[in-house]
Protein backbone atom coordinates (compact mmCIF):
# COMPACT_ATOMS: atom_id res chain seq x y z
CA UNK A 1 0.00 0.00 0.00
CA UNK A 2 1.09 3.15 -0.69
CA UNK A 3 0.33 7.14 -0.13
CA UNK A 4 1.97 9.47 -1.98
CA UNK A 5 1.62 13.41 -3.79
CA UNK A 6 2.93 14.53 -6.84
CA UNK A 7 4.04 18.69 -6.09
CA UNK A 8 3.45 19.85 -9.67
CA UNK A 9 3.92 23.37 -11.59
CA UNK A 10 3.53 24.61 -14.32
CA UNK A 11 3.83 27.76 -16.81
CA UNK A 12 2.46 28.96 -19.60
CA UNK A 13 4.55 31.16 -22.55
CA UNK A 14 2.65 32.73 -25.06
CA UNK A 15 -0.19 30.95 -26.71
CA UNK A 16 0.89 27.74 -27.58
CA UNK A 17 3.88 26.77 -25.31
CA UNK A 18 3.75 25.31 -21.47
CA UNK A 19 7.05 24.17 -19.65
CA UNK A 20 6.70 22.50 -15.63
CA UNK A 21 7.93 20.40 -13.23
CA UNK A 22 7.02 17.52 -11.00
CA UNK A 23 7.93 15.78 -7.72
CA UNK A 24 6.93 12.74 -6.74
CA UNK A 25 6.67 11.76 -3.29
CA UNK A 26 5.89 8.91 -0.88
CA UNK A 27 4.50 9.55 2.30
CA UNK A 28 3.86 6.37 3.46
CA UNK A 29 4.40 2.64 1.71
CA UNK A 30 4.44 -0.60 3.16
CA UNK A 31 5.06 -4.24 1.76
CA UNK A 32 6.21 -7.50 2.43
CA UNK A 33 9.40 -7.94 4.70
CA UNK A 34 12.58 -9.93 4.05
CA UNK A 35 12.70 -9.01 0.71
CA UNK A 36 15.43 -11.25 -1.42
CA UNK A 37 18.98 -9.81 -2.60
CA UNK A 38 17.43 -10.85 -6.30
CA UNK A 39 14.58 -8.06 -5.81
CA UNK A 40 16.11 -4.95 -3.36
CA UNK A 41 19.17 -4.56 -1.42
CA UNK A 42 17.16 -3.98 1.75
CA UNK A 43 14.98 -6.61 3.62
CA UNK A 44 12.11 -4.18 3.47
CA UNK A 45 11.12 -1.35 1.41
CA UNK A 46 11.30 2.51 3.32
CA UNK A 47 8.21 4.03 4.74
CA UNK A 48 8.87 7.49 3.03
CA UNK A 49 10.70 7.71 -0.45
CA UNK A 50 11.78 10.61 -2.63
CA UNK A 51 11.04 9.77 -6.49
CA UNK A 52 12.16 10.97 -9.92
CA UNK A 53 11.64 14.53 -10.56
CA UNK A 54 10.56 15.09 -14.07
CA UNK A 55 10.69 18.73 -16.39
CA UNK A 56 7.92 18.71 -18.64
CA UNK A 57 7.09 20.78 -22.09
CA UNK A 58 4.14 21.04 -24.11
CA UNK A 59 3.32 22.93 -27.37
CA UNK A 60 0.20 23.06 -29.04
CA UNK A 61 0.48 22.13 -33.11
CA UNK A 62 -2.98 23.09 -33.71
CA UNK A 63 -5.13 24.84 -31.69
CA UNK A 64 -9.21 24.55 -30.93
CA UNK A 65 -10.46 26.32 -28.27
CA UNK A 66 -13.17 27.19 -30.00
CA UNK A 67 -13.80 23.38 -31.03
CA UNK A 68 -12.99 21.06 -34.13
CA UNK A 69 -9.93 19.40 -34.13
CA UNK A 70 -6.34 20.03 -32.02
CA UNK A 71 -2.96 18.40 -31.50
CA UNK A 72 -0.36 18.72 -29.04
CA UNK A 73 3.36 17.61 -28.72
CA UNK A 74 4.35 16.70 -25.46
CA UNK A 75 7.86 15.68 -24.34
CA UNK A 76 8.85 14.92 -20.06
CA UNK A 77 12.25 14.23 -18.91
CA UNK A 78 13.23 12.39 -15.64
CA UNK A 79 16.21 12.73 -13.33
CA UNK A 80 17.59 9.78 -10.87
CA UNK A 81 16.28 11.66 -7.55
CA UNK A 82 14.83 8.65 -6.45
CA UNK A 83 16.03 5.44 -5.55
CA UNK A 84 15.58 1.88 -7.39
CA UNK A 85 15.45 0.97 -3.97
CA UNK A 86 12.39 2.77 -3.12
CA UNK A 87 10.36 1.48 -5.72
CA UNK A 88 9.68 4.70 -7.20
CA UNK A 89 13.24 5.68 -9.20
CA UNK A 90 14.67 4.36 -12.32
CA UNK A 91 18.09 5.01 -11.11
CA UNK A 92 18.90 6.38 -14.19
CA UNK A 93 17.43 9.33 -16.77
CA UNK A 94 14.46 8.37 -18.84
CA UNK A 95 13.34 11.39 -22.21
CA UNK A 96 10.07 10.89 -23.60
CA UNK A 97 7.52 12.34 -26.42
CA UNK A 98 4.01 11.84 -27.16
CA UNK A 99 1.42 12.77 -29.62
CA UNK A 100 -2.20 14.36 -28.63
CA UNK A 101 -5.31 14.73 -30.71
CA UNK A 102 -8.28 16.04 -29.31
CA UNK A 103 -11.69 16.70 -31.24
CA UNK A 104 -13.91 18.71 -28.82
CA UNK A 105 -17.40 19.73 -29.29
CA UNK A 106 -16.89 21.97 -26.18
CA UNK A 107 -19.45 20.32 -24.27
CA UNK A 108 -17.59 16.70 -24.91
CA UNK A 109 -14.06 15.53 -26.28
CA UNK A 110 -12.67 12.67 -27.24
CA UNK A 111 -8.67 12.56 -26.96
CA UNK A 112 -5.96 9.26 -27.43
CA UNK A 113 -2.55 9.64 -27.21
CA UNK A 114 0.59 7.76 -28.21
CA UNK A 115 4.31 8.29 -27.99
CA UNK A 116 8.07 6.79 -26.80
CA UNK A 117 9.72 6.16 -23.93
CA UNK A 118 13.57 6.28 -23.74
CA UNK A 119 15.45 4.36 -20.50
CA UNK A 120 19.23 5.82 -20.45
CA UNK A 121 19.64 2.55 -18.53
CA UNK A 122 17.91 -1.09 -19.32
CA UNK A 123 17.89 -3.51 -16.59
CA UNK A 124 16.56 -6.80 -15.59
CA UNK A 125 14.31 -6.94 -12.72
CA UNK A 126 14.10 -9.19 -10.55
CA UNK A 127 17.70 -10.68 -11.71
CA UNK A 128 17.89 -13.21 -14.39
CA UNK A 129 18.48 -15.97 -11.72
CA UNK A 130 14.93 -15.88 -10.61
CA UNK A 131 13.73 -14.86 -13.86
CA UNK A 132 13.26 -11.25 -13.90
CA UNK A 133 11.84 -9.03 -16.57
CA UNK A 134 13.73 -7.03 -18.75
CA UNK A 135 13.28 -3.39 -18.44
CA UNK A 136 13.72 -1.30 -21.50
CA UNK A 137 12.11 1.18 -23.77
CA UNK A 138 8.18 1.60 -23.92
CA UNK A 139 5.42 3.19 -26.36
CA UNK A 140 2.99 4.77 -24.02
CA UNK A 141 -0.71 5.15 -25.03
CA UNK A 142 -3.66 6.60 -23.71
CA UNK A 143 -7.68 6.90 -25.13
CA UNK A 144 -10.29 8.70 -23.62
CA UNK A 145 -13.32 10.44 -23.63
CA UNK A 146 -14.92 13.67 -21.62
CA UNK A 147 -18.10 15.25 -21.02
CA UNK A 148 -19.62 18.08 -19.46
CA UNK A 149 -22.45 16.68 -17.24
CA UNK A 150 -24.32 20.11 -17.73
CA UNK A 151 -25.61 18.85 -21.07
CA UNK A 152 -27.25 16.39 -19.15
CA UNK A 153 -29.05 18.82 -16.40
CA UNK A 154 -26.81 17.53 -13.57
CA UNK A 155 -24.71 20.48 -13.20
CA UNK A 156 -26.11 23.85 -13.90
CA UNK A 157 -23.06 26.01 -13.09
CA UNK A 158 -21.12 24.01 -15.78
CA UNK A 159 -18.19 23.42 -13.24
CA UNK A 160 -17.70 19.81 -13.70
CA UNK A 161 -15.80 17.50 -16.51
CA UNK A 162 -16.19 13.60 -15.91
CA UNK A 163 -13.67 11.22 -17.78
CA UNK A 164 -13.13 8.08 -18.57
CA UNK A 165 -9.65 6.76 -20.39
CA UNK A 166 -7.67 4.05 -20.66
CA UNK A 167 -3.79 4.42 -20.48
CA UNK A 168 -1.07 1.59 -20.25
CA UNK A 169 2.08 1.32 -21.96
CA UNK A 170 4.43 -1.66 -24.84
CA UNK A 171 7.78 -2.74 -24.13
CA UNK A 172 9.69 -1.53 -26.66
CA UNK A 173 12.87 -3.35 -27.14
CA UNK A 174 14.80 -5.49 -26.45
CA UNK A 175 11.39 -7.07 -25.33
CA UNK A 176 9.21 -6.06 -28.29
CA UNK A 177 4.99 -6.08 -28.26
CA UNK A 178 2.55 -8.59 -28.90
CA UNK A 179 5.45 -11.45 -27.57
CA UNK A 180 8.21 -10.21 -30.23
CA UNK A 181 11.64 -10.00 -29.12
CA UNK A 182 12.62 -11.52 -25.56
CA UNK A 183 10.18 -13.14 -23.56
CA UNK A 184 7.69 -10.93 -20.94
CA UNK A 185 5.81 -8.88 -23.07
CA UNK A 186 3.18 -9.49 -21.21
CA UNK A 187 4.41 -8.52 -17.84
CA UNK A 188 5.28 -5.21 -19.30
CA UNK A 189 1.94 -4.37 -21.05
CA UNK A 190 -0.11 -2.68 -18.33
CA UNK A 191 -3.72 -1.38 -18.96
CA UNK A 192 -5.54 0.38 -16.49
CA UNK A 193 -9.01 2.34 -16.48
CA UNK A 194 -9.55 5.79 -15.23
CA UNK A 195 -12.86 7.39 -14.36
CA UNK A 196 -12.62 11.28 -12.70
CA UNK A 197 -14.59 14.22 -12.14
CA UNK A 198 -12.52 17.69 -12.31
CA UNK A 199 -14.45 20.76 -10.33
CA UNK A 200 -14.10 23.76 -10.71
CA UNK A 201 -14.72 26.13 -7.51
CA UNK A 202 -14.27 30.37 -6.97
CA UNK A 203 -15.58 32.71 -8.34
CA UNK A 204 -12.88 32.54 -11.37
CA UNK A 205 -12.77 28.98 -11.49
CA UNK A 206 -9.60 29.00 -11.00
CA UNK A 207 -9.20 26.60 -8.37
CA UNK A 208 -10.44 23.24 -9.20
CA UNK A 209 -10.60 19.63 -7.07
CA UNK A 210 -10.46 16.56 -8.86
CA UNK A 211 -11.64 13.12 -7.57
CA UNK A 212 -10.39 9.82 -9.29
CA UNK A 213 -10.32 6.21 -9.20
CA UNK A 214 -8.23 3.37 -11.65
CA UNK A 215 -8.24 -0.05 -11.72
CA UNK A 216 -5.65 -2.44 -13.42
CA UNK A 217 -7.18 -4.36 -16.16
CA UNK A 218 -3.69 -6.58 -16.77
CA UNK A 219 -1.57 -7.82 -14.10
CA UNK A 220 1.54 -6.39 -15.95
CA UNK A 221 4.76 -5.48 -13.45
CA UNK A 222 3.40 -2.65 -10.48
CA UNK A 223 -0.19 -2.70 -11.88
CA UNK A 224 -2.06 -1.71 -9.04
CA UNK A 225 -5.49 -3.68 -7.98
CA UNK A 226 -6.91 -0.34 -7.17
CA UNK A 227 -5.63 3.23 -7.13
CA UNK A 228 -7.30 6.32 -5.78
CA UNK A 229 -6.29 10.26 -7.29
CA UNK A 230 -7.34 13.26 -5.16
CA UNK A 231 -5.92 16.39 -6.81
CA UNK A 232 -6.67 20.07 -5.91
CA UNK A 233 -5.20 22.56 -9.02
CA UNK A 234 -5.13 26.40 -9.05
CA UNK A 235 -4.82 27.99 -12.28
CA UNK A 236 -4.28 31.86 -12.43
CA UNK A 237 -5.68 33.82 -15.57
CA UNK A 238 -6.49 37.22 -16.91
CA UNK A 239 -9.59 38.39 -15.71
CA UNK A 240 -11.74 41.24 -17.47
Amino acid sequence: HILGFDAVANLGIGQRFAIGANVPFVLYQEGSSGLPPSVSRFEAVPSSALGDMGLTMKGALVRNEGGGFGLAALGNFTFPTGGRDTFVGEGAMTASARVLAEYTLIVAVAQASVGYKLRTDRRTWPSEEVGGFRFGDEIPWSVGFALKPAILGVDSGNRQRWELAAHGWLPAGPVGPFGAGEPGSSALSPVLLSASDRIEIGRYRDTFVLVGAEVGVTQAVGTPVLRGVLGLGWAPRAHD
